[in-house]
């Protein structure tokens, strides 16, 4: 019969250990990034708005822990999942916070553009602040 124990003992028999693994999403793209801080250098302070979507909700299933070989991180790559939780849609200028929206469900294109519509109506037109 094999024990629990017994199969702890294969890995860090291998020179394996289990510790915290991080996160990593598929949709990261350091390119992407580069390009826009590029861009961003075209602009007064005073244009920037900055819209921070986040929520909470229930866990995904990510573990928080992993095998991998002593002194390298575990790390699980995995797909950004959508599901019923609560959702803060806050917009910040230099001089604070504009509008914001919380609500329950998804960020979905109906409710996004419904917010940028709200937010266009305290910005000033191009090239005001």
């Amino acid at each position: 019969m094999t024990t629990t124990s017994s199969i702890r003992r294969a890995p860090v028999a291998k020179g394996w250990s289990k510790k915290t693994a991080r996160q990593h999403a598929k949709e990261h793209n350091a390119d992407l990034r580069e390009l826009y801080l590029h861009n961003l250098l075209e602009f007064q302070s005073y244009h920037q708005v900055y819209m921070d979507e986040s929520g909470c909700g229930k866990r995904a299933g990510f573990r928080r822990t992993g095998w991998s070989p002593l002194g390298v991180a575990p790390l699980q790559v995995s797909q950004l999942h959508r599901d019923q939780r609560y959702q803060s849609l806050p917009t910040y200028t230099q001089d604070g916070i504009v509008p914001s929206r919380v609500f329950r469900g998804a960020t979905d294109s109906a409710v996004f553009e419904g917010f940028l519509a709200q937010l266009l109506q305290h910005c000033g037109r191009w090239p005001e602040p």
